[in-house]
């Protein structure tokens, strides 16, 4: 709990895809002296702005947007690492005195965020070989049996 007290003050607006959040974002930021802050997997990557209705830098209005065309689309985004770099932008915010204010489409980066991650194994590449080379050389239900 300590841990999210320290993400705040900040303000979220969530909604839909193209239903307004950034414009509203923008305003906000404009009269309560923030910065926008994406919560968007799809908005991190450069060059994917129509499907995303990422603002445009005349709808942005001088205003500050953090985590937006940060990756290339042959980068892989992940939740853990969206949070480690929004906690960096927010650390930054805090520093400079200014209101985080996020734009969130989903739960899922925003959940992250606030709530932290599981503590489960990092992926094993090694593992995953193993089991697909198990499928291949056992009959089927082999795998959902030892996994049982």
């Amino acid at each position: 709990m300590s841990e999210n007290k320290a993400l705040l003050p900040l303000v979220v607006v969530v909604g839909p895809t193209a239903s307004g959040k950034s414009a509203l974002a923008v305003r906000l930021a404009e009269r309560l002296g923030g910065e926008v802050v994406a919560c968007d997997s799809t908005q991190l990557y450069s060059g994917f702005d129509i499907g995303t209705a990422k603002p445009t830098p005349s709808e942005r209005r001088g205003i500050a947007h953090h985590l937006m065309d940060i990756l290339s689309p042959q980068e892989e985004a992940t939740a853990g690492g969206y949070r480690q770099l929004a906690l960096s932008v927010l650390d930054g915010l805090r520093q400079r005195k200014r209101l985080p204010i996020f734009t969130a489409g989903t739960g899922l980066y925003l959940r992250v965020l606030l709530e932290g991650l599981a503590d489960v194994p990092q992926r094993s590449e090694e593992l995953r070989d193993r089991l697909r080379a198990s499928v291949e050389h056992h009959p089927s239900g082999h795998l959902h049996r030892m996994l049982k």
